[in-house]
């Protein structure tokens, strides 16, 4: 899976009203926004909104995101969908990924530690996950460590469609982020959903990823930080460098 040089387009509205008709996953109609095509820029789109309620087939079980991302893309992948949702199992790849740090004004290492686990407890570590093991419904948990948070945090995964054209898989945290003594997210705070289809062109894949966060006082004004990572995992997804100049948001 590869693609050329990411530069973002971004664009950035307002109000859950909005939020309806400018984020829409692919859920029996076409995206919005649409599928970048491959080889070119992802579509970004960022909405700060208020009791946004997400579609069913998101799968998120709150509604309290205060800001939305949605990076949407194309990559090339001759592989099927039993290989995708092997790079999804393989939670220990995760480890080394880049992203470009506003504050720093450099590249600097995401995620710094990833392991799957048998069940919730962060002790349970085991190997990566199979296809084998991802069905439909059931619950997977992995623990992650980033380099902007204290210790670590325990996410859930769920694989809600899988189809031989179609992968539609689900992510949320168990266990709060917290930076010291404060908490920056608390668990359900971070909602992502990745929607994985095969494009009528031959050997391509769509990606529409989207992210609900609930902000605070010490997150709401990390909007380009909230994006350089949702496009991480895009990078990561598409087997592009993930710290590949240009970054998607400098400031």
């Amino acid at each position: 899976m590869r693609l050329g040089m990411v530069v973002v387009a971004i664009l950035f509205c307002t109000s859950g009203s909005l939020a309806q008709e400018g984020v829409r996953p692919p859920c029996g109609g076409p995206p919005v926004p649409s599928y970048a095509a491959p080889g070119h820029p992802p579509h970004i789109r960022t909405m700060k909104v208020d009791g946004w309620t997400a579609a069913p087939c998101v799968g998120w079980t709150s509604g309290r995101s205060t800001l939305l991302v949605a990076v949407v893309g194309a990559f090339e992948h001759d592989g099927g969908v039993e290989a995708l949702l092997a790079a999804f199992g393989r939670i220990s790849a995760l480890v080394g990924t880049r992203y470009w740090s506003v504050s720093d004004h450099r590249w600097r290492t995401l995620v710094t530690d990833a392991a799957a686990l048998d069940g919730p407890d962060p002790a349970r570590r085991r190997p990566d996950f199979t296809p084998g093991e991802m069905g439909e419904g059931g619950a997977l948990y992995f623990v992650q460590s980033d380099s902007r948070s204290s210790g670590e945090v325990v996410y859930r995964m769920r694989v809600l469609e899988k189809q031989p054209e179609r992968l539609v898989i689900s992510v949320d945290n168990v266990t709060p982020v917290r930076l010291f003594l404060l908490t920056l997210f608390a668990p359900g705070d971070l909602q992502t959903t990745f929607f994985l289809e095969r494009l009528p062109e031959r050997g391509t894949w769509g990606y529409y990823g989207l992210w609900g966060l609930r902000t605070n006082a010490f997150t709401s004004g990390h909007k380009a930080s909230s994006i350089n990572r949702a496009v991480a995992m895009f990078r990561h997804t598409a087997g592009i460098p993930t710290d590949q100049e240009p970054p998607a948001a400098q400031q």
